[in-house]
């Protein structure tokens, strides 16, 4: 089995180590790519088209796939791993963050592959509607278990084929212990189109 972990944070958001460092500790632990989802609000359009230029070269050097996306602050409802470039690009151009309403708006709009992640499990105000438009949800965040409780919510909220992902929500290498997932060793992610072919379950 190789690994694959969603979420992971990198020195351009509050991670502390370089795309460098996490693609070459991932790579050496087994994993079959890195996925860099810095948050949002650290982020400017410029900074996140260096970030992707940054990691598109490190992956070039060490034949080892790195896919940008984001961890997008959705306000009084949750945090969601987004996997798509033009689609982050939209997210971080426009106002759809300031609140569900507007996210959902934007969430109309996008005609470009993409796939969302719940990460955190806030559930502050429920929006059946909301949770629909995701195609997945962690069930472990930096190797808390979030509870059986927990589980049969968000089953209900996001029912099958939506999966159940181990985030483990990297921001330095020890993280790196924390429970990922597993995912069978035949599974190519070399291109963040196929992340989002496996991830998404909604489009």
């Amino acid at each position: 089995m190789g690994l694959l972990n969603l979420h992971t944070h990198s020195n351009n958001s509050d991670g502390t180590c370089s795309i460098a460092e996490l693609a070459e500790a991932y790579q050496k632990a087994g994993h079959i790519a890195l996925c860099i989802t810095d948050h949002d609000y650290f982020m400017t359009s410029d900074k996140w088209e260096r970030t992707i230029d940054e990691a598109a070269h490190i992956s070039f050097q060490m034949n080892f796939p790195i896919i940008v996306g984001l961890e997008a602050f959705v306000e009084g409802v949750e945090e969601v791993l987004v996997f798509g470039q033009d689609v982050c690009r939209s997210l971080l151009t426009c106002n759809a963050l300031t609140n569900v309403v507007l996210f959902k708006e934007w969430y109309a709009r996008q005609t470009s592959p993409f796939a969302m992640i719940v990460a955190h499990p806030y559930l502050w105000t429920i929006h059946d509607d909301f949770y629909l438009m995701m195609d997945g949800y962690e069930v472990t965040n930096s190797g808390k278990y979030w509870g059986d409780d927990y589980v049969e919510r968000m089953e209900k909220l996001m029912p099958a084929p939506r999966r159940a992902y181990h985030g483990q929500d990297t921001h330095e290498l020890r993280d790196l212990s924390h429970r990922c997932n597993e995912v069978p060793e035949n599974l190519i992610i070399n291109t963040e189109i196929d992340l989002i072919k496996y991830l998404s379950v909604c489009r």
